[in-house]
């Protein structure tokens, strides 16, 4: 699971300086965006039952498990947004991609507030 975070951290690192671009590369972008939307199908396998805190060291709230409907309704929620994020930058729609930027953010945001513990 941390590996998986790891390169979905990496390809928001491009997206994130893409987003910031006037000009950003779209080829990256395209790749970065492939990646997240295919991760995304994976999130919800990522935390099956017997994988939480009591299983080893994680970054991941014990309350996943004790409310999974709303992790799994956060977690429909980034592959949505992905999709969207991931069509815009396909179309090479620079602004659409930014604007999907900004709401697939706020959908990992939604879920590390309530389901990640901070460093």
């Amino acid at each position: 699971r941390h590996e998986w975070f790891e390169e979905l951290g990496d390809a928001f690192k491009v997206l994130m300086r893409a987003s910031k671009s006037d000009t950003p590369d779209m080829a990256a972008v395209k790749e970065a965006t492939a990646l997240a939307q295919a991760k995304s199908n994976d999130l919800p396998g990522l935390f099956a039952p017997g994988t939480g805190p009591d299983a080893g060291k994680t970054e991941a709230k014990a309350n996943i498990w004790e409310t999974p409907d709303d992790f799994m309704a956060k977690a429909k929620d980034f592959q949505l947004a992905a999709a969207a994020l991931n069509a815009a930058a396909q179309a090479d729609d620079v602004e659409g991609f930014k604007a999907a930027f900004g709401k697939t953010g706020g959908t990992c945001k939604a879920c590390h507030e309530t389901y990640r513990e901070e460093d």
